[in-house]
């Protein structure tokens, strides 16, 4: 599987930008929508240095892959079921494309909860070692900061801005990725060669705090810090696509507590609805049998919270529209605790790409943001809305040369002022994803 592509671009990344609000944030480049929901507060080690858990949703988790009939048939491939092949009448002379919903979510379709991921090179979900940041972004690395330069030895470096340096060492299964900020954070290998590499310390140049991240068991994380402070990640396996996939059922902070009192801790709880056919979208390819129209997965349903001084709970909602027809699944509207509600509605943007089959250019489909409403508790209309809309300049089609076109978007704000986004994309620019 390749790298992001930039009309799906997951997370936070430099070279975009972004129409921020309280809990969601919209690429205005490719429309993809982010939301981030704090789980407890954040726990200072040192002066500018700290650690938080959040929940992050990404608008585009579906993902492609080219899948033969070797890949499906052997046991030992990808760890695949041994199953009957192809559906009759497909064509396997090329492959087919699988849509597979969101290889990596541990909270349910389009959520993650991590302290950041580092997937090798070996692994089938990147292109080469990547760092898959808490918001869901990846940050592939390089031999080099910039191409045709020389970079240490040893070394490998981010090209997105990010400026992040990694060092690894196979031999004894540790990598060490280097922040400009002066953090640092140690991975260690996974059980596998595909499998992420897990973080098991945050450091920083100045200081000598530190946080260790355990895993005592495969559903148990384990955070302590220098403070005396320590917190708990629980998951459990719950059905997704025709097996089990570790989901994350609660956290357990460690919270203030007063001298001489038992210790107290703040739970937030996850909640889930499985949803049993969730059609894939309508670019997969159901010629095998491992792969039908149809999936079964979990989808976050709430998640509990205790309030202000440990009386009650607070509880976020969470609905999702499994009817759009290019993403299947997409997050809808989010009850907040307050009563009110955020709802999202989407349709497709396009961007200029080049075929994998000929290399001829040409529009390219992806989801995104159309319009963001908000509503007042108990309220069936909407108080405001921002509307996005993503163009192409000039008349496109395939005949056309490979070359850079403006593209831009306009964002309509509830006030009906405009702001107006331009950007130059070409398919043929790898260095910068064909974005400036």
């Amino acid at each position: 599987m390749r790298p992001q592509h930039p009309n799906q671009k997951q997370g936070f990344n430099a070279a975009s930008v972004y129409s921020v609000h309280d809990i969601d944030s919209v690429n205005v480049f490719n429309g993809n929508l982010t939301v981030s929901v704090p789980l407890g507060p954040e726990f200072p080690l040192a002066d500018g240095f700290s650690y938080r858990l959040r929940l992050h949703s990404n608008g585009n988790f579906w993902e492609s892959e080219v899948e033969d009939d070797a890949m499906v048939t052997d046991p030992e491939a990808k760890g695949l079921r041994d199953v009957a092949s192809t559906v009759v009448g497909c064509d396997s002379s090329d492959g087919y494309t699988v849509a597979h919903p969101h290889r990596r979510a541990n909270v349910g379709l389009g959520w993650i909860v991590t302290l950041g991921r580092l997937y090798p090179w070996q692994s089938s979900l990147v292109g080469g070692w990547t760092y898959e940041s808490p918001d869901g972004a990846d940050h592939r690395f390089y031999d080099s900061i910039r191409p045709g330069t020389a970079g240490a030895a040893g070394a490998m470096y981010t090209r997105d801005g990010s400026y992040l340096r990694l060092t690894v060492n196979e031999t004894i299964g540790r990598a060490t990725l280097e922040f400009p900020d002066g953090t640092y954070h140690t991975f260690a290998e996974g059980d596998s060669a595909e499998a992420p590499w897990l973080p098991i310390e945050f450091a920083h140049r100045r200081s000598t705090h530190k946080l260790t991240i355990s895993y005592p068991t495969t559903t148990q994380w384990v955070l302590t810090d220098s403070h005396g402070r320590s917190h708990e990640v629980n998951l459990a396996p719950l059905t997704w696509e025709g097996g089990k996939r570790l989901l994350v059922t609660s956290v357990k902070l460690m919270a203030f507590t007063p001298e001489g009192a038992q210790q107290r801790w703040a739970t937030y709880s996850l909640a889930y609805e499985q949803h049993s056919g969730l059609p894939r979208p309508p670019w997969h390819e159901p010629c095998l049998v491992a792969w039908p129209n149809k999936v079964t997965i979990q989808k976050l349903k709430s998640v509990t919270f205790p309030a202000g001084g440990g009386e009650g709970t607070f509880q976020y909602g969470f609905a999702y529209d499994t009817g759009a027809m290019q993403s299947p699944g997409v997050l809808s509207k989010a009850t907040l605790p307050t009563g009110g509600s955020v709802s999202w509605e989407w349709r497709t943007w396009q961007k200029p790409t080049l075929s994998a089959a000929d290399g001829s250019e040409y529009l390219a489909e992806s989801w995104g943001v159309w319009k963001r409403r908000l509503s007042r508790p108990g309220q069936a209309t909407h108080d405001a809305e921002w509307k996005y809309e993503g163009y192409v300049d000039g008349d496109y089609d395939d005949e056309t040369s490979q070359s850079s076109r403006e593209l831009h978007t306009e964002v309509v704000d509830p006030y009906n002022r405009t702001t107006l986004h331009f950007f130059v994309a070409s398919p043929l620019d790898g260095t910068t994803d064909g974005v400036a």
